[in-house]
C-alpha cells in the first residue's frame, strides 16, 4: 500500500529544506545588514551592473546579472526544455504546457524513488496523531545546532543535517545523515579545523585539508535536496562565524554531491552567488525548480532552472529574517511561515507558469487564532493529506492553503527549542520526522503520523 503511493507522491512531494544556545545574536542589526547587502553575502558589496567588469588580482571577468527592477518587465525568459512538446515545438499555451511539464517531471524523477527500499515497521504501524520518540542515542560526538538546517533525501529516504551555531563556539561543517529504517546517524566526514579556513585563488571562502569544504555557517532553512542533481544546495552565508581571513571576497553557493560525498562551488554561470542570511529554500517538484528566498528590502525570490546553470530573480521580498518556506505540491505554491519577532500571517507565492517567469505574492490572515505568533520554527508539507504541519513554540498546528484555515492540535505539544528548522515529511513511511536537542544533549528524532480524520 505504501509503496504503490510513492510514485504518485513524487510530484506531490514539496521538499523543503526544513536552532539555541541563545539566538540573541540575530537582532535588528542583522535585519539592517541584510537590507543593506541584499543577496550579496558580503558587507558593502558593490551593486554590480550589466557588463561591469570586476577585477581581481588573478583574473578579470565580465558579469551580466539581471537587474532587480528589470525582472518581470517584458523580459522574454527562455522556456525550459521540459516544456517542449514531443514534436519538438515549444508549447506556451497555459494548461497544455503545464501538463507536459508535470509529466516530464514525474518521468524524470520516478527513478529517484526506490520501490524496493526496506521500510521500518515501527513507522508503518505508528498510532496516529501522537509524537513518538524514534531514536535517542546515549552518546554522540556532535550536537544539533539551533541555526542548522535539514533536507530530505527523497532517493534514499534519509534526513540530511548541515549547519552550525558558529559564534566562535562551534565549527561543525560536517553533513550528518539519519536513516529512519536503521534508526542510526552517520557523519559523512570530520569537520574541518578552523586553521584550514582560507580564500581560494578566486577569493572564495573555503576550508578543509584533504577535501574541499564550505565554512561552518548558519544555514537556517537555506538547505534543500535537489533530486535532479542528487545533491544538497546551500545558499546560506557565514555571517556570524566571527573569523577574519585575508583575501576572501566571495561567499559562494555550494553543491554537495551525495553519490560522491563531495562539495563543489556553484559558479552561477559567472554571475555573483545568491547568498541568503536567515532565509529559506524549497524544491518545486512540479516545475523541477530549486527556489531560494532572501528576506529584507534587497532580498527576493530566486529560481534555479531545470538546466541548473544559474539563478534568476522572479520575485521581491516580503519578509525580514527567521522564516521557513515549503512547497505545496497540491496547489503548486510556495508558502512562507513566520518572520522576525514573530508573525501569524501566511504568505503564499504563486510561481510563474514556467521557470524564470515572475511570480506573485499573496498575504493571508488565516482563519483561527489559536496558533501562536512566532519565528524560526519547523514546517513541512504532507502531500498525502494536502496540509502543512508546523510547530511554533512547541504547539502543533496545521494549515490548509485551500481553506486558509489554521488548526491547533492542543494535545500535541513538544519541546522543539527556541529555534528549530528540522522537520521533514518522509514519503516512504508517510510520517513527519522532527529532530530536537541542543548543545548539551544528543539529537532526538521524533515521528508523527498525521490522520486528520480522527483529530478531535
Amino acid at each position: 500500500m505504501v509503496r504503490t503511493t510513492l510514485v504518485s507522491l513524487l510530484v506531490l512531494s514539496g521538499m523543503s529544506a526544513t536552532g539555541v544556545a541563545g539566538d540573541k545574536e540575530e537582532t535588528s542589526k542583522d535585519v539592517q545588514a541584510v537590507q543593506e547587502e541584499g543577496a550579496s553575502g558580503l558587507p558593502d558589496a558593490p551593486q554590480w551592473k550589466p557588463g561591469q567588469v570586476k577585477r581581481r588580482k588573478d583574473r578579470t571577468v565580465t558579469l551580466e546579472p539581471i537587474e532587480a527592477d528589470e525582472v518581470g518587465r517584458d523580459v522574454q525568459w527562455p522556456v525550459p526544455e521540459s516544456s517542449v512538446s514531443k514534436a519538438g515545438e515549444t508549447d506556451t499555451s497555459g494548461s497544455s504546457s503545464s501538463s507536459n511539464l508535470a509529466a516530464s517531471t514525474a518521468r524524470g524523477f520516478e527513478s529517484q524513488i526506490d520501490p524496493n527500499r526496506r521500510l521500518n515497521p515501527r513507522l508503518l504501524n505508528l498510532a496516529p496523531n501522537r509524537w513518538i520518540k524514534l531514536h535517542e542515542p546515549s552518546s554522540l560526538d556532535w550536537r544539533r545546532q539551533a541555526h542548522a538546517g535539514i533536507a530530505y533525501d527523497m532517493h534514499r529516504g534519509t534526513l540530511l543535517v548541515f549547519g552550525s551555531d558558529t559564534h566562535r563556539r562551534n565549527w561543525d561543517n560536517s553533513v550528518h545523515e539519519f536513516d529512519p529504517v536503521n534508526e542510526r546517524w552517520e557523519t559523512h566526514y570530520p569537520p574541518a579545523p578552523k586553521e584550514s579556513y582560507r580564500a581560494d585563488a578566486q577569493g572564495n571562502a573555503v576550508s578543509g585539508e584533504d577535501r574541499l569544504l564550505p565554512w561552518a555557517m548558519h544555514t537556517f532553512d537555506s538547505l534543500v535536496y535537489d533530486p535532479r542533481m542528487d545533491a544538497l544546495v546551500v545558499t546560506a552565508v557565514p555571517r556570524h562565524i566571527r573569523i577574519h581571513v585575508e583575501g576572501v571576497t566571495t561567499y559562494p553557493n555550494w553543491i554537495y554531491d551525495l553519490s560522491k560525498r563531495e562539495w563543489r562551488i556553484f559558479w552561477n554561470n559567472g554571475n555573483k552567488p545568491v547568498n541568503v542570511f536567515a532565509g529559506a529554500s524549497a524544491y518545486d517538484s512540479f516545475r523541477d525548480v530549486v527556489v531560494a528566498y532572501s528576506g529584507a528590502r534587497k532580498g527576493g525570490v530566486w529560481e534555479l532552472w531545470p538546466d541548473r546553470k544559474e539563478w534568476r530573480k522572479v520575485g521581491r521580498s516580503r519578509h525580514e529574517i527567521h522564516f521557513n518556506m515549503a512547497f505545496d505540491s497540491t496547489n503548486r505554491k510556495l508558502v512562507v511561515f513566520g518572520d522576525f519577532k514573530g508573525s501569524r500571517d501566511v504568505w503564499v507565492f504563486t510561481p510563474g507558469q514556467y521557470a524564470g517567469q515572475m511570480g506573485k505574492w499573496e498575504k493571508r490572515s488565516p482563519i483561527g487564532n489559536d496558533c501562536p505568533s512566532w519565528q524560526h520554527y519547523p514546517v513541512a508539507y504532507d502531500a498525502k493529506n494536502k496540509i502543512f504541519f508546523f510547530v511554533p513554540k512547541g504547539v502543533t498546528c496545521t494549515y490548509d492553503v485551500a481553506t486558509n484555515e489554521l488548526t491547533r492540535l492542543s494535545d500535541l505539544q513538544i519541546n522543539v527549542g527556541k529555534m528549530n528548522y528540522m522537520m521533514v515529511y518522509d514519503i516512504y513511511h508517510e510520517v513527519f520526522l522532527l529532530v530536537t536537542g541542543d548543545h548539551r544533549r544528543p539529537p532526538v528524532v521524533w515521528a508523527l503520523k498525521l490522520d486528520p480524520s480522527v483529530l478531535p
